[in-house]
């Protein structure tokens, strides 16, 4: 079963290059041991009142979570936006 989280859960991140590396989340500091996939979405850049540009990430965590990241790139905020069984 997946978990989704709306409108998606803030992260710390700590990042190199612009790659997440690791993020804390419920008071638990999680390294990323793996990047799965990386895509970018870009929608609405013509009305800026439902602009949407992020970063995806789907990760793998030293504790084995698989989970999908996301950066939002106006903001420079990241959040947990689904985690994988």
């Amino acid at each position: 079963m997946t978990r989704l989280f709306l409108p998606g859960e803030p992260l710390h991140i700590q990042a190199e290059q612009g790659r997440p590396t690791a993020f804390g989340w419920r008071g638990e500091m999680l390294e990323i041991i793996e990047i799965n996939h990386h895509w970018r979405v870009d929608l609405g850049w013509w009305d800026p009142n439902v602009c949407i540009n992020r970063e995806y990430w789907e990760v793998l965590t030293d504790t084995g979570l698989l989970c999908l990241l996301y950066h939002d790139l106006p903001q420079g905020d990241w959040f947990l936006s689904r985690i994988y069984d």
